[in-house]
């Protein structure tokens, strides 16, 4: 991980510690979006503002807390700036809510089409996720102030790469399912 990249994850994981949202999956989901693939997309307003509609209560308050708000999202739709919430956050939540869904079981297909980007792009955001995750995970461990972090996200890399249950993860190490 190149020094830009570590100090935003610092500074991430330092907002993380002072309001971490853990009634769901979404906050932590979001502190191990990769940095890298944020550049990549432009967020469909329609989609993302659908999206953010259709969050649970929980989910909005992790929103929230990363800055993103109705007005916020009425401000992308509309196509205005984002005032108080830099485009990366905005990307990279966007970025999360595709990622949320593959969590939660949803296909890489069916993902692909909700968010218009290639079955590629999906793919390739949850094999980067997973490996950003052990590298948070690292991180974690090599910085006492976030020893919190490291324990809630022990198991984080492992699902992500096979996007199922926590029950079937021992099932897709066995040499016959990896193939």
């Amino acid at each position: 991980m190149d020094l830009k990249k570590a100090r935003l994850l610092y500074e991430d994981l330092l907002q993380a510690q002072a309001s971490l949202v853990l009634l769901t999956c979404l906050h932590l989901l979001y502190l191990v979006t990769p940095y890298d693939l944020v550049d990549q997309i432009t967020p469909s307003p329609s989609v993302y503002f659908n999206s953010y509609n259709k969050l649970g209560v929980q989910d909005q308050q992790c929103a929230r807390v990363l800055g993103i708000t109705e007005v916020c999202m009425v401000r992308i739709v509309k196509g205005h700036t984002h005032r108080g919430v830099p485009e990366r956050v905005i990307k990279r939540f966007y970025l999360t809510l595709m990622l949320s869904e593959l969590w939660q079981q949803s296909s890489v297909w069916k993902v692909s089409v909700k968010y218009h980007v290639t079955r590629g792009f999906v793919q390739n955001l949850m094999s980067s996720s997973a490996a950003f995750a052990a590298c948070v995970m690292r991180f974690c461990e090599e910085l006492e102030e976030f020893w919190a972090f490291k324990d809630l996200l022990v198991n984080f890399s492992q699902r992500l790469s096979h996007c199922c249950t926590q029950e079937l993860l021992p099932l897709m190490e066995l040499p016959a399912v990896k193939r």
